[in-house]
């Protein structure tokens, strides 16, 4: 068959004729006839696609969340899927203008999810919470988001999840924990096995502010949460940052200076290369005031840069071009110190003793049984650069080394600084007592370290918690089973203290332990056991699970692996609020769009959310939602609006009253002068 006559065959004689009459320009396109529909078939049809349609939308919505598209954008994109998909009945009934998007997700899909996260914390043993603060540069006020970690049902497992967030004027100790119970009064606080934090003293005095509140709500013999210090992130980035700020070596300043000091200048930036001998030179990077210990590359690369910088310097004088920056002084007055290559260096050396701790410990996996044993080791190797080694050998902690003590120090000639450092005083030709002097100054850094580390994480003494939850640990039952059986007798004891379980109950669990680590095959399991291959709350499920004779110890384990072991969590939530906000968003906004992000980020991805009957029915119901809210918002504007007219009229009258009153006193004032003149001059009179 030709090309013309399939034309012929395809197109009916009147349209076929029109077209080959006015070829010049293309034929309209042609609308089949309306068949006729069988209209129950039809009915039928319409609501099965119904579901289907608002699946659809549901999906739209969550990878907008999921990629922090925004509502608006989001809405405009809907609109072209018609025109993209022409084939496709659900496209064709898709409706999700922008207005549609954002209550499907403030009203819709936020509270569902909400929903099953409270559900599963009303049903779990015992649960931790976790806050930080931030400031929410859109609104400008303080932002703190709450973050629960606890044993799922639903995966069989412990998960971290997003909670709420509280927008607060102040941060005081009673604003705080003023905020964490309204937050968290869904909740039954009781079942709140601990509270993670960082290390400012107004959290920890928050914390005593919420125990008291939860003990004069719930009676003094209720459960309260256990307390194992500060986050040790924080904690040994503190140490580090505080080391170096107490000697005057100026590292950040120099640092700061060498960056600022050529960003967004083109001319300086030119001049640099100009006045490089090398043609290349190195550009600084920027220095991170908060996290100090991404900081190693920062202080390699300036000290590559040194001989550039110095080479423009030297340019800048040579031509006498003016440079008014404060960042230039800095950076100056770094090049003028001899030492700094070598201060450059150990900074860099210290901090990459300790950057694989923290690298490690920024996961979701549970890693509080390994965090005592982890932070003694980084706490250990530090003072073996300046500890006397018998005198290490001899602590059974390091809690037990006396840092105070110079006998039990290193002389300053004797600190060990590392290969790179002592490469860099090479080059300088220092005297002996230049050196000493340096490695003294070295060695107050690393007292001043691990004196903050002591004190305030983990692994101090005041925190005995940390240490007894490392029975738990398979390494330490694989190699000292009796170590692993007085820890959890301690632990035990922590608990019953803090009214979580019975004598009775613990009684059970510790000769359940007793039996379970007499086993050969369970100490082989446990010898074999690696952290990097299986996460120690899958390893305790997938060998207790389903024994009914350790069935007292599984429960224990839920509750004590759901101690946190640091702040990473919380504070990736303060990535995504600044993916999320924008201009003039509403609280329940945010909060709504990051318990979506939260559940497709606990899925791993949009592509493995089944779209359920609840999500349906969430998304159906949002528009009722959200008119009843505006309602609500527009009743208290109103109140509001009445309650300021009110206030406003009050201030006038009493305005008025203070006037009339100030008027009556300057009268009065006037006519108690004209007596006194009055009675002198009588009194004058008189003689």
């Amino acid at each position: 068959m030709t090309t013309a006559e399939v034309t012929a065959t395809a197109v009916p004689a009147p349209q076929q004729q029109r077209a080959v009459s006015s070829s010049s320009s293309p034929a309209p396109p042609v609308r089949p006839e309306r068949q006729p529909e069988n209209t129950s078939q039809s009915r039928i049809q319409q609501y099965c696609l119904k579901d289907d349609v608002t699946s659809a939308e549901v999906v739209w919505c969550l990878q907008a969340v999921e990629n922090h598209v925004s509502v608006a954008a989001t809405g405009r994109q809907a609109r072209l899927f018609p025109r993209m998909f022409p084939d496709s009945t659900i496209a064709q009934r898709m409706e999700l203008g922008p207005s549609k998007v954002g209550y499907c997700l403030t009203f819709g899909l936020g509270p569902c999810f909400f929903e099953r996260v409270l559900n599963e914390l009303r049903e779990c043993n015992g649960f931790t919470v976790s806050f930080d603060e931030s400031l929410n540069k859109k609104s400008k006020k303080l932002q703190m988001d709450l973050a629960v970690m606890f044993w799922s049902k639903t995966t069989n497992d412990v998960q971290w999840r997003y909670f709420n967030s509280a927008v607060l004027g102040h941060s005081r100790a009673a604003d705080l924990s003023k905020a964490l119970q309204e937050e968290l009064k869904e909740l039954n606080l009781t079942k709140m096995f601990q509270v993670s934090m960082d290390g400012p003293n107004v959290n920890h005095a928050c914390l005593k502010e919420l125990e008291k509140d939860i003990k004069a709500i719930h009676g003094a013999d209720c459960s309260t949460f256990v307390n194992i210090g500060s986050c040790g992130l924080h904690t040994v980035n503190n140490s580090y940052k505080q080391g170096f700020k107490s000697v005057k070596w100026n590292l950040m300043p120099f640092l700061r200076g060498i960056y600022y000091v050529f960003k967004d200048v083109p001319a300086r930036r030119s001049d640099y290369v100009r006045f490089s001998e090398s043609g290349k030179p190195i550009f600084p990077e920027k220095f991170c005031g908060v996290r100090w210990l991404e900081n190693d590359s920062v202080a390699i690369t300036a000290s590559k840069a040194i001989p550039d910088l110095q080479d423009y310097v030297n340019g800048v004088s040579r031509e006498k071009i003016k440079v008014d920056s404060k960042s230039f002084d800095n950076m100056q007055r770094g090049l003028n110190d001899k030492l700094m290559p070598a201060r450059l260096a150990f900074f860099a050396y210290i901090a990459q003793q300790l950057n694989p701790f923290l690298k490690e410990y920024q996961c979701s996996a549970p890693l509080i049984p390994f965090l005592y044993t982890d932070l003694s080791a980084v706490v250990r190797n530090i003072m073996s650069h300046f500890v006397k080694e018998s005198v290490l050998d001899k602590a059974k902690s390091v809690s037990d080394v006396d840092i105070s003590k110079e006998d039990n120090l290193l002389s300053g000639s004797k600190v060990e600084v590392g290969h790179a450092v002592k490469a860099e005083l090479r080059k300088l030709n220092l005297s002996a007592d230049a050196i000493k002097a340096f490695k003294t100054d070295c060695r107050s850094i690393l007292i001043k370290m691990c004196s903050i580390l002591i004190l305030k994480s983990p692994v101090s003494e005041k925190y005995k918690l940390a240490k007894y939850v490392t029975f738990c640990d398979p390494a330490i039952i694989a190699s000292q089973v009796s170590v692993s059986r007085a820890r959890l007798g301690n632990a035990l004891q922590a608990v019953i203290a803090k009214n979580w379980f019975s004598g009775e109950i613990c009684d059970k669990i510790s000769r359940e332990f007793k039996t379970l680590v007499a086993k050969p095959e369970f100490i082989a399991l446990c010898a074999q056991y690696r952290r990097s291959d299986l996460r120690v709350d899958h390893f305790w499920r997938n060998y207790l699970q389903g024994q009914n004779s350790y069935q007292n110890l599984y429960s224990f384990l839920k509750v004590v692996l759901v101690l946190s072991h640091g702040q990473a969590f919380v504070e990736r939530g303060f990535s995504v609020n600044k993916e999320m906000i924008v201009e003039n968003q509403l609280a329940r906004s945010l909060v709504a769009q990051r318990h979506v992000y939260d559940a497709i980020k606990s899925h791993g991805g949009v592509d493995n959310m089944m779209v359920d009957k609840k999500m349906i029915s969430a998304i159906r119901a949002a528009r009722s939602s959200y008119s009843d809210a505006l309602k609500k918002d527009k009743e208290d504007n109103a109140s509001a609006r009445d309650a300021a007219t009110k206030r406003r009229s009050i201030c006038d009258e009493l305005a008025e009253l203070k006037a009339k009153r100030a008027k009556l006193i300057t009268i009065k004032a006037a006519e108690i002068n004209a007596m006194d003149d009055q009675i002198l001059s009588l009194t004058a009179s008189l003689g």
